[in-house]
């Protein structure tokens, strides 16, 4: 009786949430590291990842062809930049393109100005 009380309270839960784990789909990737605070200028990697951003990847889009990595040739401030080379991608958006997106806390009656800078260029070949 008591092998099967601990088998139904502990192992069976245990099991449950590792299969919905393994179900789980991925919609984003994200390097933290805690040392490098809210990372806005993107100075700070982990890996190929900017550090404390939620990334959609080709990895998790599931198709397109672009790459996303720093530049340390063309930036605002600091020393680099995020950029995203898309050569196509899915129209459904969200986490199935290229993007990057973060949860910034905010408190109530302040007020906050948010900045930011992009450059698009478009090839065309032919």
């Amino acid at each position: 009786m008591y092998k099967m009380k601990f088998y139904r309270n502990l192992i069976l839960p245990i099991i449950t949430l590792l299969f919905f784990q393994a179900c789980m789909t991925h919609m984003s990737e994200s390097s933290i590291d805690l040392s490098a605070g809210f990372n806005g200028s993107f100075e700070h990697f982990t890996g190929e990842l900017p550090s404390n951003w939620w990334v959609y990847t080709q990895k998790t889009a599931g198709e397109g062809d672009f790459t996303i990595r720093r530049d340390t040739s063309e930036f605002t401030e600091g020393k680099q930049s995020l950029r995203f080379t898309v050569i196509s991608c899915t129209s459904q958006g969200g986490r199935f393109s290229p993007g990057i997106s973060q949860e910034i806390l905010f408190k109530p009656g302040e007020e906050y100005r948010i900045g930011f800078c992009v450059k698009i260029t478009k090839r065309i070949s032919g």
